[in-house]
């Protein structure tokens, strides 16, 4: 065989062994950190948009929460009570709000 040949096919065979070692060693798990960079971003997208949804709904219930009094008043239910009756031609002659009472976790009253 001539030297052109074996330096021609030793040339080839250096050359595929660079390329097969290069793709396994460098590419391929690159290629994996590029996956899991990937995975991470997605992630971190998602918990992102959830503390934003968690944000907005506490602004939200906080809005809500400033339209109640500061300490509650049950007087609007009585009058409320009176006035359905008083729309069916109900006589109530006397309403008394009963202590409330908590009973296996449920408050009774």
């Amino acid at each position: 065989m001539d030297t052109s040949k074996i330096t021609a096919v030793l040339s080839a065979a250096i050359l595929g062994l660079a390329a097969f070692v290069g793709y396994n060693m460098i590419y391929v798990p690159k290629r994996q950190q590029v996956s899991q960079i990937e995975l991470q971003l997605s992630e971190e997208h998602q918990t992102q948009q959830a503390q934003s949804e968690v944000a907005k709904q506490i602004e939200e219930f906080e809005t809500l929460r400033k339209r109640l009094p500061p300490q509650p008043d049950p007087s609007w239910f009585t009058e409320r009570v009176l006035s359905l009756a008083s729309s069916s031609e109900i006589n109530l002659s006397n309403i008394t709000q009963l202590e409330a009472q908590t009973y296996q976790g449920f408050v009774h009253y």
